[in-house]
């Protein structure tokens, strides 16, 4: 049975690179561009992955990161990985309390690394 993975993303282009890479990898893919769609999709479909910017509009990563540990069993558990194109201290720590699996800045995101990194975690869930 494919795994479901939620990818929210505000960044056009990046969002299309990750979808068609992980549809290849044979995962049905969930869209969202912001941190409230991307709540809303993960409550209602409780995906076994989520991929998730940080800095994004009407609400952040962290927010809706928060409020999916938060929101039961599932939401405490699901794997998460977080894309940022930021490297400060302060969000790093503020993604590792809110209890995220990983992380990995853009700059240096390379699509082999993330799909490595999702099938790592999901192997090992």
């Amino acid at each position: 049975m494919p795994k479901k993975i939620l990818i929210v993303e505000d960044e056009k282009a990046e969002s299309m690179a990750l979808v068609a890479r992980f549809k290849m990898e044979g995962f049905i893919v969930l869209e969202a561009f912001n941190g409230e769609e991307g709540l809303k999709i993960a409550l209602e479909q409780q995906p076994d992955f989520i991929l998730s910017d940080i800095k994004m509009p009407v609400m952040d990563g962290i927010q809706m990161i928060t409020q999916i540990r938060q929101s039961g069993d599932w939401g405490k558990t699901v794997p998460i990985l977080m894309l940022t194109g930021v490297v400060e201290v302060d969000s790093i720590s503020k993604i590792v309390e809110q209890g995220v699996n990983d992380y990995i800045v853009k700059g240096a995101m390379n699509l082999d690394d993330v799909v490595a990194k999702v099938n790592d975690k999901l192997a090992g869930k």
